[in-house]
């Protein structure tokens, strides 16, 4: 089997431009979206149970190598880097076209493409459907476990009740929050790690038309942001939080 895994670099402390209406990443420590990371474990999972080959494919900066060039310490067979300044501003969907055509030209014998249902700084939880939806393949979000059986992949899927799904592969499957804790790095692949590189690819490679991503292929527009402010009345209660809670519910009917 080869599997894929998208993970997306993320500030570590997200703070947006009030005037652009975009995130600011100038000068911002990086780190690995956590629920790609969730992702990657599944994902780990399921390479040692298949014998499978990992492929993380990642849309960032050229200063990002450095971090990338840490998942070959979980595990990781090979890392794609896809930069290129054109892709810069890219929404959702300018980047799904984009992770579309890296994936079907650099590694096109994928079966499984897994990410997280979300990232948490444009936190819009649309781009595995769009990119899916590209790839023509079955999608799944929500995802709580993945078991392959059978020749099919077993998906164990919340929403608001448990619902288990068996899916034909080719798929893309997005992990939701709470699924598992994470990739951490392994010490035996970390020891394996020396000679791996990451892979870089512009759009000189992929040919994406230029029209179609970026700020002039993106149409998502962010046309007002606020900061949320909340004034919220909180009461510690030390003793007789029973009665309290009892007289709170009856005052709330």
């Amino acid at each position: 089997m080869n599997i894929v895994v998208t993970v997306k670099v993320v500030p570590e402390e997200i703070k947006i431009d009030q005037l652009s209406g975009k995130i600011m990443r100038e000068g911002k420590k990086s780190m690995f979206n956590q629920l790609d990371m969730v992702a990657l474990e599944e994902a780990l999972k399921l390479k040692k149970s298949l014998k499978a080959s990992l492929t993380v494919f990642s849309m960032a900066p050229l200063s990002e190598e450095r971090l990338l060039n840490s998942l070959f310490g979980y595990g990781v067979d090979r890392v794609v880097l896809i930069s290129d300044p054109l892709f810069s501003g890219s929404d959702a969907l300018a980047t799904a076209i984009i992770l579309r055509e890296a994936i079907v030209k650099i590694d096109g014998n994928y079966d499984l493409i897994i990410q997280g249902d979300y990232s948490a700084d444009g936190s819009t939880g649309i781009l595995g459907g769009e990119l899916a939806a590209l790839l023509g393949v079955t999608y799944l979000s929500h995802a709580m476990s993945l078991e392959y059986l059978a020749g099919t992949l077993a998906v164990k899927r919340y929403t608001s009740s448990i619902e288990t799904f068996s899916v034909k592969l080719p798929a893309l499957i997005s992990m939701r929050s709470g699924a598992n804790s994470g990739a951490i790095l392994n010490l035996f692949a970390l020891s394996r790690t020396k000679d791996k590189k990451v892979e870089i690819y512009s759009n000189g490679e992929l040919c994406v038309d230029p029209m179609s991503v970026g700020s002039l292929g993106s149409k998502t527009e962010s046309s007002l942001i606020k900061k949320r402010s909340e004034t919220l009345n909180r009461e510690l209660i030390k003793n007789g939080g029973y009665r309290k809670i009892v007289e709170y519910l009856k005052n709330t009917r």
